[in-house]
């Protein structure tokens, strides 16, 4: 979700919090870390991300997120490379 000047108010995976507030190194990190597990194990259930965003987050915080989800290895190694995004859903 964003802020309404456009920075990040609050990343989620399904209903966990992985990270409120601003995107920083230390929070992109944080979001690496939560991801990594999903990916890396032999039975990964996931093959990609889809990134829902807020319609009002700025494109250079949205390309952030992308960044570190594209970064995800599966169990053999490679990249995810499967990475999409689509406008969040109104609540």
């Amino acid at each position: 979700t964003a802020t309404e000047t456009g920075d990040v108010a609050q990343v989620r995976l399904e209903s966990a919090i992985l990270s409120s507030g601003r995107l920083t190194p230390g929070t992109l990190a944080g979001i690496d870390r939560r991801l990594q597990p999903l990916f890396a194990r032999g039975n990964a259930i996931y093959d990609r991300i889809q990134i829902e965003v807020d319609r009002d987050l700025r494109y250079e915080e949205l390309l952030k997120l992308v960044d570190v989800c594209a970064q995800q290895k599966m169990p053999d190694g490679k990249p995810l490379g499967k990475v999409s995004f689509v406008e969040l859903r109104p609540r």
